[in-house]
């Protein structure tokens, strides 16, 4: 399980906080194990100068790393960093999810097709046509790829980022080519199986069983 070790500069003392916190704590559990370290704040005077601010900074920043884990993965949170989205991930995400889901679609013949003609035909006139379509759909393919390639290139040479992230869009776009590129590999393979099936006068229920 993930452990999460979360330092703090100060301690909580109103109760809605503290119940606050422990309620997030509980849900956490289910997901990572959380360890809370609290440390105390520098003390400092009523008008203190920058210098003094800067001292007692630098003592407190000593303190936390003093509390950081070994071979750990460090994460600064701080009032004044930049917010990251998680939405803005969990979008690009489902992005290359979908892209990546039609090669998965292809490896089982799950994807929606028409087959009105096919249903009329038997044995190698059926096989052929689904070599026709095969091919009519590797063509697409192909330019799919190139056009997201260019789409890719074009992206990174403009160095456009994700708003909150700032993640290289050319990253996100290119969940295209590479998935049609994927699905091009796949539809080849299909179309040699079904090649030597035709070609080796295989029976009915091989053609069907291919089509399946």
């Amino acid at each position: 399980m993930l452990s999460v070790h979360l330092i703090c500069v100060g301690k909580l003392k109103e109760k809605f906080y503290l119940a606050a916190c422990a309620e997030y704590q509980k849900r956490l559990g289910a997901y990572c194990k959380l360890e809370l370290t609290e440390l105390p704040e520098e003390r400092l005077p009523q008008n203190p100068s920058r210098a003094q601010i800067d001292a007692a900074l630098e003592r407190e920043a000593a303190a936390i790393r003093g509390k950081i884990p070994q071979n750990s993965c460090l994460v600064a949170l701080c009032v004044e960093g930049k917010p990251h989205s998680s939405e803005e991930l969990a979008r690009y995400v489902f992005i290359w999810q979908i892209w990546l889901g039609t090669s998965v679609s292809m490896k089982g013949n799950d994807h929606i097709r028409m087959d009105m003609l096919s249903n009329k035909l038997k044995g190698r006139g059926k096989l052929v046509l689904a070599i026709v379509a095969n091919v009519i759909l590797l063509l697409f393919c192909v330019f799919l790829v190139k056009y997201g390639f260019d789409l890719v290139m074009s992206m990174k040479a403009r160095g456009n980022s994700s708003t909150a992230l700032k993640i290289p869009m050319w990253i996100v776009y290119a969940s295209l080519p590479f998935s049609q590129l994927v699905v091009g590999l796949r539809i080849i393979g299909q179309i040699v199986t079904s090649v030597k099936k035709l070609g080796g006068g295989s029976g009915e229920s091989e053609i069907k069983e291919a089509e399946a």
